[in-house]
């Protein structure tokens, strides 16, 4: 596993944030100020902002 920045992860790519696994998303926007650009993979629902320049940890390809 490799630590990066979030804007490097490519999109559809797995990766770990505060201990929870996600996927890249292609941007949507909710609002002037917000947009959603990963899903937690235990829930479909589950969208969040992370910022470019955030670290988060890319799990292997399978």
């Amino acid at each position: 596993m490799a630590i990066v920045d979030f804007k490097d992860v490519p999109v559809g790519a797995s990766f770990t944030y505060n201990n929870k696994t996600y996927q890249k998303i292609s941007p949507v926007k909710v609002s002037c100020c917000t947009t959603l650009n990963a899903i937690a993979n235990d829930e479909i629902q589950n969208k969040i902002m992370v910022r470019p320049l955030e670290k988060v940890e890319v799990n292997e390809q399978q």
